[in-house]
C-alpha cells in the first residue's frame, strides 16, 4: 500500500509512479479516498477532474491515453469517478459512479483493441464504462495522480492505492 500526497498548491502527488509498459492489457488498483480528498474551489474549476491512475501512450498522452478521474462532490459527499481518456487527441470523460470517503474501491482498466473498459468494484456488483479507440500502440507509460485542471490542489490530499 502506497499513500500518494498533493501538496497545497502542487499538481502532482508523491511518490511518482515511473516506469513503461509493452502491450499492457489491465491496470487495477485498490484505492481509498480519506476526507483529505475534500475540496472547495470557486467557481467553474470545482467542476474539473482530477486524474488518478491509468496509461498513456507515446508520445504524448493527451494524444491516447486512459485513466480514471476523480473529483469531490459537496452535494453528495462522495467522490465521484470518471472514465478520462484522450482519443486521437480528443478528451473524453464520461462519469461511471460516485463512492464514499475512508472505504477501499477496486478500480480497473482493461484494454483490448476497440475498448477501453473502465470497472468499479462496488457494493458487490461491478460498474462498467467503456470508451471506444481505435489506438493500436503497444508502448506505454504509467499515468499517476494528478490535481486539477488549472487549478493546483487548495489543500494537502491524500490518497491510498495498492497495484493489484
Amino acid at each position: 500500500m502506497s499513500t500518494y500526497t498533493i501538496k497545497q498548491g502542487k499538481h502532482r502527488a508523491r511518490p511518482l509512479r515511473l516506469g513503461l509498459y509493452l502491450n499492457k492489457k489491465t491496470i487495477a488498483f485498490k484505492v481509498l479516498f480519506d476526507t483529505s480528498c475534500k475540496y472547495f474551489i470557486d467557481g467553474e474549476d470545482m467542476e474539473d477532474i482530477n486524474k488518478l491512475f491509468g496509461i498513456g501512450y507515446f508520445p504524448n498522452h493527451h494524444k491516447d491515453s486512459a485513466r480514471f478521474g476523480w473529483r469531490y462532490n459537496e452535494n453528495l459527499n462522495k467522490i465521484e469517478l470518471f472514465a478520462y481518456c484522450y482519443v486521437d487527441g480528443k478528451r473524453i470523460s464520461d462519469y461511471i459512479t460516485s463512492v464514499p470517503f475512508n472505504q477501499f474501491h477496486h478500480l480497473q482498466i482493461n484494454i483490448t483493441s476497440t475498448f477501453y473498459s473502465f470497472i468499479v468494484k462496488k457494493d458487490g456488483f461491478e460498474i462498467t464504462t467503456q470508451v471506444q479507440h481505435n489506438n493500436s500502440k503497444k508502448f506505454g507509460y504509467p499515468l499517476s495522480i494528478f490535481f486539477g485542471g488549472n487549478q493546483p490542489a487548495p489543500k494537502q490530499i491524500k490518497i491510498e492505492m495498492k497495484n493489484l
